[in-house]
């Protein structure tokens, strides 16, 4: 999904993930109103990485298993930092995450993918890529293909302001003027 700013990209997302109610109409997801969805039932088949996704101030290993419900041993933490080349000697998150740079805030939800992707349904990316470096794109892009290339039962939803990715995707939505 592709539009200029203010063009509506969050907020259709924010409406797919019922953070925000429709004014009118309704939403449905496989005929029943997403309003009649429990949260839980949501939560567990969408994977959302917003473009301000909130940090909690907590050891790295804590945050993300808190935000993945999944348990990590030190040597899959350790994997995955060094999957998205994630400094090792940050151990700690503060100030909700001031204390990290976009770039490694970016690759904090980079990891959230990595270990959330293969039991949702549907992956929302919401300017994932927005102020990246262009290794970590890069990497971004790879994390994007691997998802791609293994996984046909799945729908994703990339929100961005670039062209680059139009190779993955079989419907693009254009919103404003693009």
């Amino acid at each position: 999904m592709k539009g200029d700013n203010g063009s509506g990209k969050s907020t259709y997302i924010k409406l797919i993930v019922n953070l925000l109610r429709p004014k009118k109409g309704s939403i449905l997801i496989n005929g029943t109103d997403i309003g009649r969805i429990s949260k839980r039932s949501l939560h567990n088949s969408i994977l959302y990485i917003s473009q301000d996704e909130v940090l909690l101030n907590d050891s790295v290993k804590t945050y993300l298993e808190s935000i993945t419900g999944k348990t990590l041993s030190e040597e899959q933490l350790n994997a995955l930092l060094e999957e998205v080349k994630f400094e090792t000697d940050i151990t700690e998150i503060r100030d909700g995450g001031l204390s990290l740079s976009g770039g490694q805030r970016k690759k904090l939800m980079m990891i959230k993918l990595l270990l959330g992707w293969q039991s949702s349904s549907v992956i929302i990316l919401d300017e994932f890529e927005n102020a990246l470096d262009s290794d970590t794109r890069a990497l971004a892009s790879e994390i994007e293909n691997l998802i791609c290339e293994h996984r046909e039962d799945h729908i994703l939803f990339r929100i961005s302001h670039l062209d680059d990715m139009r190779q993955l995707a079989n419907i693009h939505i254009s919103l404003g003027k693009n």
